[in-house]
């Protein structure tokens, strides 16, 4: 009869933290805070102001208490406004995320989430033709789930960003540092 007691112990928390796997992939916006006073391969270097067409792809592994742990990926292109330097930038942002779900087990789940990570930039065209930089950034998120269904939700996100991209190029000081603002809307598919 112990036996069985223990068993049962040892079941207990892994029932109680079962959960689900969410893959999410996105589309939406992003903008950043600043776009002048950058530096690439010693250089000042400025960006557009305007509101990037961004893709993006979470996974998240949901826990019933509806903390969740995962990471995203979402990237953009940032026009550069001197053709010399670089016609254009591809943004890469790539974070490990925690997440925590309120009414998890509801059709409505609001959440808020923060991750650490990576910021790249690629650049075309121009001087800095196929150069790439990269530095830390972190990200702080927050937004609504909606579940259609047991398998199939709609998902609202906004994102900050920050981050400061360092690494030189060529040997040559290289510092971008802002931080992104990005709305995205995903569809959610709940495994």
């Amino acid at each position: 009869m112990k036996h069985i007691y223990f068993i049962i112990l040892l079941l207990f928390p892994v029932s109680a933290q079962a959960g689900e796997n969410i893959l999410m992939p996105m589309m939406g916006f992003s903008n950043w805070s600043d776009d002048t006073g950058h530096t690439a391969q010693g250089v000042n270097i400025n960006f557009e102001n305007d509101n990037d067409i961004t893709f993006g792809f979470k996974y998240l592994y949901m826990f019933d208490s509806g903390f969740a742990i995962g990471g995203n990926a979402y990237l953009y292109d940032k026009d550069v406004n001197t053709i010399i330097q670089a016609s254009d930038a591809g943004v890469l942002h790539v974070h490990a995320l925690a997440e925590y779900y309120f009414n998890s087990s509801g059709s409505v789940s609001p959440y808020v989430g923060a991750g650490l990570g990576f910021t790249a930039i690629g650049f075309n065209g121009g001087l800095l033709d196929e150069e790439t930089t990269a530095g830390e950034s972190i990200e702080l998120n927050g937004g609504i789930l909606f579940r259609v269904s047991d398998t199939i939700g709609i998902n609202l996100e906004y994102k900050y960003t920050d981050f400061d991209v360092d690494e030189d190029i060529n040997g040559l000081r290289t510092d971008i540092d802002t931080e992104s603002h990005s709305i995205l809307v995903g569809v959610s598919i709940h495994l």
